[in-house]
């Protein structure tokens, strides 16, 4: 796919960086109309071709079509990269994650969304990152067994440590955000005064 190529994280996008997404951006989205307009010119030409040259033509159509759709991809992810969507206005819990497609997880629990997003990346995936969720047991965030002496969530066959508070999951998937470049977008709720 195009858009691989343009793989960055937050902390890697200075000022020219952004300009020179945004001119690509630009690029990709000039570049649509004018293999739109070849392929409708391939289509009318085909008809007078004789059979061999009529195949080589389609296969040609074929590949600009798929061409189009990498760029509607690519400038998708490039629109989402430099614009992200913000958080819903009233997110139903205390955590909140927009993944890089805007999709926006926000369960009623911290541990819930934590849940929804270790199995929306895929718990195999995450599971492969090591990633200690309680240093002082050496508890990690997923593992393969019950631990009695600490709170755990079940997520398939696996468990989740569940004890820690909202800000400990925020740091817990900004890990894994880093470690597997997802780019998702944390926030934490403030509590609210009483």
């Amino acid at each position: 796919m195009i858009h691989s190529l343009f793989e960055f994280t937050e902390n890697t996008m200075d000022k020219a960086t952004l300009t020179r997404l945004h001119g690509i951006s630009e690029l990709l989205e000039k570049l649509k109309p004018l293999l739109q307009e070849n392929i409708s010119r391939l289509e009318k030409e085909i008809l007078e071709q004789e059979p061999l040259i009529q195949r080589l033509l389609d296969s040609e159509i074929i590949t600009q079509k798929e061409l189009i759709t990498q760029i509607q991809e690519s400038a998708q992810y490039l629109k989402n990269l430099l614009d992200p969507a913000p958080p819903p206005p009233n997110p139903k819990g205390p955590l909140t994650v927009v993944m890089r497609n805007g999709e926006v997880i926000s369960e009623t629990k911290g541990i819930d969304t934590l849940l929804k997003v270790i199995d929306k990346l895929g718990i195999e995936r995450v599971k492969a990152l090591n990633i200690i969720a309680v240093r002082s047991r050496d508890l990690p965030l997923i593992s393969d067994y019950e631990d009695s002496g600490y709170d755990q969530k079940r997520l398939g066959r696996y468990y989740i440590a569940s004890g820690n508070n909202t800000p400990q999951k925020k740091q817990l998937l900004e890990e894994i955000d880093r470690r597997l470049n997802v780019g998702m977008k944390v926030t934490v709720k403030p509590k609210q005064r009483k």
